[in-house]
């Protein structure tokens, strides 16, 4: 992916809020990633976890959406967070 690109939004998209991924499906060369939203559940013992959003895209763009989406939040990130030069040397190792 390299440096960021340049996007055309050409009909609004609505954002959608996730607390998490709560499933990946691999679909041959691309992966569904399953988001969701946790929410209180009435009368139950523990929250409700509700898919809000599922994407699908080729598996082989993965190690790149990540180290850009980690090199956007990198000022702000945890500790437990890899730096994105870890997710190269991941890829690199696996040959993707």
């Amino acid at each position: 992916m390299g440096d960021e690109i340049r996007l055309i939004e050409q009909t609004a998209h609505a954002d959608i809020f996730a607390t998490g991924l709560g499933r990946v499906e691999i679909l041959g060369s691309c992966v569904r990633f399953w988001f969701y939203a946790a929410q209180d559940s009435l009368g139950e013992a523990g929250p409700e976890y509700l898919v809000v959003s599922k994407i699908v895209m080729p598996i082989d763009k993965v190690p790149d959406t990540l180290q850009l989406a980690l090199r956007g939040i990198a000022e702000h990130a945890l500790p437990w967070l890899p730096r994105p030069d870890t997710l190269m040397q991941m890829k690199r190792s696996t040959g993707h």
